[in-house]
């Protein structure tokens, strides 16, 4: 993936900056420079929100990157063009952002947007805008996250410096971000956690082994649960042995109880037997005196059943007298609505001979009517013609008012075009002062940081000018102690030889040579005054002493004239430098006062920012001016059209109107004399329309009236008819039916007449209930007496018998067998409660001495992912160390570009004394000593190479190990300043010799010197928030 094109609009500083990377395609190394807070970060989360929707440095949300300055109008947006295998792939992207309503006032938020464009394989162009789509289709594409994309694209240097000499504990946590080694971790510490579980879980199971342990009596608890487990195996042995005995006894007692309640049971049936014939006989005789009132019934009975059987008969001749009566009634009645629609029908058809008369008269009316409405239609088109007069006439006049406001309007345009056009042509000269101001701030910028070197150097020049007072007090100091340490083993050595001379002369013999001259005689032998007693050891301590402080001394001597020389050159150096940035900044060499140059600088950037900004407001007159003049002009063109359009509508509205007033003259002359308007002539429609209208309907109702009169006479005819025939017919059914009855009457066993039918026909309903009790009686009687026959039987030959006597005895046995029930009963809860108890620490024990075995494996496996064998290593360094030595390997090759050959890394393969320095230890061989060094040796410059080289590696390696991702792209941020001359070429060089490869590198640096050194550059302007992004190439 390699950027070409990244665009903001109101993203963090940024209102509306373009950033081409195309232009440094050719010299792909470049410089990003600015000040601390400008907005150099911000194009690095501008192109990570385009691709993820998130920042570079995750600590910002999407939302927050909006400007301060942007207006309630204005979108935020990025858009992001970059080159991926060959294809060109461009992203918009959009935050949620709270912006004005585009219709009526207000605010809305305005949810996140996105629009993904490239070409397939057919080399059409295809749009994506679904976010979820679009996001999956970037995953798929590069293989990245967000935080994979940060960490390949941005090395920043001091975390691979720190990364250099940390120990491997420390290395551990940066790698493990770096290649998602998360889960090695993760699953260390879920293995750690079964097994506190399983410890936990013995823990608990063993607290419920000792409550239910104390469940049981008579059984020692605190030996062994084995022990215990078998003493109580025993005693639940012993107490089902008990329970079995119990329940035979139970059951025998029991037999005997059921085969005594059994006897019992029988004799109780034989004195219920006996009571109850005694009571069934007496039921029996209460019966028998019933049946006097039984016959009775049964008479009852016998005539409704009589009459109920000819009771279709009585009801049949009773319906055929009503239907006759009703039927004489009927023809009756048909008669005299006979003789009324006779009547009427005389009255109707005398009114229609009157009508008929009138008939001509309504002839002559329906004319004029007809006539009428031909006159109307002529008032209605007059009156439509005099609207459409009156409209063209008001038509007209707007027009003429609309082509005098519009050339009105035309000469206000023009003028304020040529006053437009007038200030838009400054825009050529405010083009070159804005490219001369821009190259007056680039000179002020690298004034401002030339100052600041000087001033730091300055700084840095006094801070070693006092140390190198304090240093020459200590220097002063350390000679006084050599003085004073040599004074005295000057004093002790003279002291110390005294002494000897004193003793060795009080020892002088003659013909023994002098140990001081030689001499064989000695005439006259010194005398020294009794000095101090002075050890030999004394007297070479003294002298250890002052050797020291001799040692300390010129030590301090060297180095205060090294410390000497040094500030002397930089001090001439400081002078060098001040004379330059001098006749840089006021084209002369005149003082050494820091801060006048400070001061000239903040006026030059005083006067520069008062013509940026009357340039930008210039800038934004003109900007609107040229928009304005595009407006006015797109109005005046309009304008124009509609003035033309205008006179042509007035043109055609004029000859519109004089052919209507023609029309409605010709109207006129056809329109009748009788009737001055229209109203008038509809008036008199009217009144004869309604008079006609009348007429008509009246004889439409009279004939209808008189047809119904006569088909009303026809049907009432047929139907007297009708009627007379079915009351013959039915006269023949009565006739017959009072035969039937008399008949039966005569052949009946019991007096009947009509008031003993009538009666009961009312009682047929009682038949019922007769019937039921007489048959209940007789079923009542036949039961008891086969009852009474029955029991008188089965009772034969036998005594009442003595029921007290065996329900004592039969209560006795029940105690008994109730008394080992409640006995077995006790035994069997005592024996289940142990057995339960039993099998539950039975269960738990079997089962911790199996997680006994599973915590054993998981303490040995914990032991091994976490390193704490013999090796020091865990399951994740060894991953990460096999990842390192990848990276220590494609480092290697950097690091000997960039050191010439001299260096190389080594991974440390012994075991440190801990975990913490065991694994991932970096070393590097010193091919000028031919030996293996730590990294911490390393000096300043040397440690920034190795750094360098090493996070150009991980950069390479992090890409293979996300799919293959190829970013051609790699920003370094910081680091240079550590440098000295030759080491910062050295870099450099090296960087050109990677940037060969087809790779855009960017470094991001405050450092002045790589200014020069370094001819593309980007610089990043800030100035009250805003930023803007200036191009560099020297050649």
């Amino acid at each position: 993936m390699k950027p070409l094109k990244l665009k903001l609009e109101n993203f963090g500083p940024y209102e509306e900056q373009t950033i081409d990377f195309e232009s440094f395609e050719e010299t792909p190394l470049f410089l990003i420079s600015g000040k601390t807070g400008s907005g150099k970060t911000t194009l690095f989360d501008a192109m990570c929100f385009a691709l993820f929707g998130k920042t570079s440095g995750m600590d910002r949300q999407p939302e927050q990157m909006r400007s301060d300055f942007a207006k309630a109008t204005e979108a935020t947006s990025v858009e992001f063009e970059f080159e991926h295998h060959g294809k060109t792939y461009s992203i918009v992207r959009q935050p949620k952002q709270i912006l004005a309503k585009k219709r009526g006032k207000g605010m809305h938020e305005s949810n996140a947007k996105i629009e993904l464009t490239f070409k397939d394989n057919d080399g059409k162009e295809k749009v994506l805008t679904k976010m979820s789509v679009v996001n999956v289709f970037l995953k798929d594409l590069l293989h990245l996250t967000a935080e994979q994309f940060t960490q390949i694209i941005l090395l920043p240097q001091g975390k691979f410096r720190r990364f250099l000499t940390a120990n491997s504990n420390d290395k551990e946590g940066l790698l493990r971000e770096l290649f998602g080694t998360f889960f090695y971790h993760r699953w260390s510490e879920d293995i750690q956690k079964r097994a506190r579980q399983i410890i936990q879980a013995n823990e608990e199971q063993n607290q419920t082994i000792k409550v239910l342990q104390s469940q049981i009596q008579g059984l020692d608890n605190d030996g062994n649960v084995v022990q215990w487990l078998k003493d109580l195996n025993e005693r639940v042995s012993d107490e089902a042995s008990a329970v079995q005995k119990g329940s035979e006894d139970v059951i025998n007692q029991s037999e005997t109880v059921e085969k005594m309640a059994s006897d019992y049971r029988e004799k109780c049936q034989l004195h219920e037997d006996l009571i109850k014939i005694t009571e069934l006989k007496e039921q029996y005789e209460s019966l028998k005196g019933r049946e006097k009132s039984i016959n009775i019934l049964r008479g009852k009975l016998l005539k409704l059943e009589w009459v109920e059987k000819n009771k279709d008969l009585f009801s049949s001749l009773e319906y055929s007298r009503k239907k006759s009566t009703d039927l004489e009634k009927m023809i009756s009645d048909k008669k005299k609505a006979l003789q009324q629609s006779k009547s009427r029908s005389i009255e109707k058809k005398s009114e229609q001979i009157l009508l008929q008369r009138k008939s001509e008269k309504m002839n002559k009316l329906r004319v004029s009517v007809m006539e009428g409405k031909g006159q109307a239609e002529l008032f209605k088109r007059a009156e439509v013609w005099r609207a459409k007069c009156t409209e063209l006439a008001s038509k007209l006049s707007e027009e003429k008012e609309k082509l005098e406001t519009s050339q009105k309007k035309c000469i206000s345009i023009e003028e304020t075009l040529a006053k437009k056009e007038k200030k838009v042509e400054k825009k050529d000269v405010l083009n070159e002062e804005t490219l001369l101001l821009q190259q007056e701030t680039a000179k002020l910028a690298e004034e401002q940081d030339q100052l600041a070197a000087l001033s730091k150097m300055h700084t840095e020049m006094i801070q070693k000018n006092s140390e190198l007072l304090k240093f020459e007090k200590n220097l002063e100091k350390a000679y006084q102690e050599y003085q004073d340490a040599q004074k005295l083993y000057s004093q002790l050595d003279n002291d110390f030889a005294l002494t000897q001379i004193q003793r060795l002369s009080q020892h002088l013999k003659a013909g023994t040579p002098c140990p001081v001259c030689g001499s064989m005689t000695h005439p006259a032998p010194a005398k020294v005054e009794l000095v101090r007693d002075i050890t030999e050891s004394k007297v070479k301590e003294a002298q250890e002493n002052a050797k020291k402080a001799a040692d300390i001394y010129h030590s301090y001597k060297g180095e205060y004239q090294a410390k000497k020389d040094q500030s002397g050159i930089e001090k001439n150096k400081y002078r060098k430098q001040y004379e330059k940035v001098t006749k840089i900044v006021v084209g002369s060499f005149k003082g050494e006062i820091l801060i006048d140059l400070a001061d000239l600088l903040e006026k030059k950037r005083d006067k520069i920012l008062h013509r940026k900004q009357k340039l930008e407001v210039e800038q934004v007159e003109i900007g609107e001016a040229t928009r304005e003049i595009k407006i006015l002009q797109n109005k005046n063109q309009k304008l124009q059209k509609i003035v033309e359009q205008t006179k042509d509508n007035i043109h055609e509205i004029t000859v519109a109107h004089a052919k209507v007033k023609t029309t409605i003259k010709r109207l006129i002359e056809q329109l009748p004399t009788n009737f001055k308007t229209l109203a008038d002539l509809q008036s008199s429609m009217e009144k004869q329309q309604t008079e006609v209208t009348e007429y008509d309907v009246r004889v439409r109702e009279l004939q209808e009236e008189v047809e119904q009169a006569a088909l009303s006479v026809t049907a009432l005819e047929t139907n007297i008819q009708n009627y007379q025939q079915q009351f013959r017919d039915e006269e023949k059914v009565k006739n017959q039916l009072s035969s039937k009855v008399q008949f039966s009457v005569q052949n009946c066993d019991f007096a009947v007449d009509s008031d003993f039918i009538e009666k009961s026909l009312r009682e047929l309903s009682k038949a019922v209930n007769y019937r039921d009790g007489i048959k209940d009686y007789e079923e009542k009687l036949l039961t008891i007496k086969t009852k009474t026959e029955q029991l008188t039987e089965r009772t034969k030959n036998l005594k009442d018998p003595k029921l007290e006597e065996l329900k004592k005895k039969l209560l006795i046995e029940k105690e008994k067998r109730d008394t080992l029930v409640d006995t077995v009963a006790k035994y069997k809860q005592t024996y289940q409660s142990d057995k339960n108890i039993f099998e539950q620490v039975s269960s738990m024990w079997n089962s911790q001495q199996k997680k006994l075995k599973k915590l054993a494996s998981w303490n040995q496996l914990a032991e091994v992912m976490n390193g704490k064998g013999r090796l020091k290593l865990s399951l994740e360094r060894y991953v990460l160390k096999s990842y390192l030595s990848k990276v220590l390997l494609i480092a290697n090759g950097h690091l000997a570009r960039l050191s010439q050959g001299r260096y190389a890394f080594k991974l440390d393969k012994n075991n440190g004394a801990y975990a913490t320095d065991t694994g991932l230890e970096i070393n590097v061989f010193d091919d000028n000593t031919g030996k293996v060094r730590s990294v911490h040796t390393l000096s300043g410059g040397e440690s920034f190479i190795a750094a360098l080289a090493l996070s150009l590696a991980l950069g390479e390696v992090l890409q293979n190990v996300n799919g293959g991702s190829n970013i051609e792209a790699l920003f370094i941020d910081e680091g240079f300043g550590s440098l000295d001359e030759e080491a910062l070429e050295t870099a450099l060089e090296a960087l050109q010799t990677i940037e060969g490869a087809n790779r855009l590198f960017g470094i991001i640096s405050h450092v002045g010197i790589l200014r020069d050194k370094i001819p593309d550059q980007m610089r990043v302007l800030s100035n009250n928030g805003h930023s803007t992004i200036v191009y560099e190439h020297k050649f």
